[in-house]
């Protein structure tokens, strides 16, 4: 099941939650941004689009992810708060609502660590692509963002890049679609 895509429950009461592909994204516009605008080397390049095609399974949070996505698990740092006997709450971290009795199966979490291995997908060829994503962590691994804070970090990273000169340029596309690269 797809942690991003909308989910559904059908008559039968099967969860369905089917990735849909993201028509518009182009993959020359993305190495065009990681070499021009980013500044990365061919091998920088390889093995960040390398860390999007690999996929493991997390032990702790029980979801696939692609390796890039290796710091993403996660979780609260603080339980919810909840009402006496009231079905809703809050967690105080972040304010975000609570439900007690919550069937979603998307994983919500201001917070984020690194994702386990699970034992169940623990075979030479996991290993060795985890050791991968691990050596080359710095390369490979996109930046967790929280979706509680997320309009200010993009913000935030809007004026730096436009401070930085990389997205002023209104003719320049791959620095105007800079923002929607980021998350591929």
């Amino acid at each position: 099941i797809c942690s991003r895509a909308k989910i559904l429950i059908d008559f039968h009461g099967t969860v369905i939650a089917e990735h849909v592909a993201d028509r518009p994204w182009d993959v020359h516009k993305l190495i065009h941004f990681l070499r021009q605008q980013g500044g990365l080397s061919w091998r920088e390049i390889h093995w960040k689009i390398w860390g999007h095609l690999i996929t493991l399974h997390c032990g702790v949070c029980d979801r696939n992810f692609v390796g890039a996505e290796i710091g993403h698990c996660r979780y609260h740092s603080q339980k919810a708060k909840f009402g006496g006997g009231s079905k809703s709450g809050v967690y105080p971290c972040c304010n975000a609502p609570a439900i007690r009795f919550d069937t979603a199966l998307k994983n919500y979490g201001c917070c984020a660590t690194n994702h386990q291995l699970s034992p169940a997908w623990a075979s030479p060829e996991n290993e060795a692509n985890l050791n991968v994503l691990n050596s080359r962590y710095n390369v490979i691994a996109e930046v967790f963002i929280s979706d509680h804070n997320y309009a200010e970090e993009c913000k935030a990273l809007e004026a730096q890049l436009i401070k930085s000169g990389r997205l002023g340029d209104q003719n320049n596309k791959a620095a105007a679609d800079t923002l929607s690269l980021i998350h591929i």
